[in-house]
């Protein structure tokens, strides 16, 4: 964040900062998720509501939700 502060100054909104990069955490989840199986000998493919699914746990069922939604440092 400190190069937005040193841009905005000792205004700049932190809650803010940590909704946008909570909100780029869920998406890269979302995106990753298809690779999870990819290691494994026996790989799997995950469908599209699983994939919808364990995203959603993942941004509000977990510690996830509650510190990108306060945005104290």
């Amino acid at each position: 964040m400190m190069p937005f502060v040193a841009i905005a100054g000792t205004d700049f909104n932190d809650t803010v900062f940590t909704l946008l990069f909570g909100a780029k955490n869920v998406v890269l989840i979302y995106e990753k998720l298809p690779l999870v199986g990819q290691p494994l000998k026996n790989s799997f493919e995950i469908t599209l509501s699983a994939r919808i699914a364990l995203t959603m746990v993942f941004g509000f069922g977990t510690v996830h939700w509650w510190l990108t939604s306060f945005g104290q440092v």
